[in-house]
């Protein structure tokens, strides 16, 4: 089981929107969040893509933000990046990756999803199917709310992807296939 980081009300994600950074405690005082958490020269897969759109559109309305923080970039490209879902939800950047590494992800794409305590509920660095869904029954139980539903079929994607973050060199290459993750 992983070991989650227990002292993140600090950690600051900056607005990609404003410019303005808040801090996790700030952002959590009424509602939990749910992060995706992408690379900036990644392509966002299109099974992403579409839990990203599935999640915005369940959760929010069970008093979730749903968010993207774009690791690598500065406002303007997270937005960029971001594009698809900028629209939709709240977008957040972490130029140098320090944000998601202190909230656990050690790859991309990741989920977080983070209580008003706040605390870490769960982290997910890559993306599982079956670990993703498990994350999202439990949000569903928290709040007897609808499981928002992954995308049944990955196309060119059978195993788990994980895609390193640029800070940690030892996760920097792209793999369609690891059998440790």
């Amino acid at each position: 089981m992983q070991v989650l980081p227990t002292d993140i009300a600090g950690i600051e994600l900056t607005d990609a929107r404003t410019g303005i950074p808040n801090t996790i405690a700030a952002m959590t005082t009424l509602f939990d969040l749910v992060l995706i958490v992408i690379d900036r020269d990644q392509p966002l897969p299109a099974a992403v893509r579409r839990s990203l759109t599935e999640l915005n559109r369940v959760m929010t309305g069970a008093d979730t933000t749903v968010a993207v923080l774009v690791v690598g970039a500065d406002p303007h490209d997270a937005l960029d990046v971001a594009a698809e879902a900028a629209g939709r939800c709240r977008v957040f950047t972490d130029p140098d990756g320090r944000s998601a590494q202190s909230l656990g992800i050690s790859a991309t794409p990741g989920l977080v999803w983070i209580s008003t305590e706040p605390a870490l509920l769960a982290v997910e660095s890559g993306f599982d199917r079956g670990r993703w869904t498990d994350v999202l029954k439990r949000m569903a139980q928290r709040w007897a709310w609808t499981r928002p539903l992954l995308p049944t079929v990955v196309p060119g994607v059978s195993e788990p992807l994980r895609t390193g973050l640029r800070s940690d060199p030892e996760l920097q290459e792209v793999t369609d296939h690891d059998p440790a993750a």
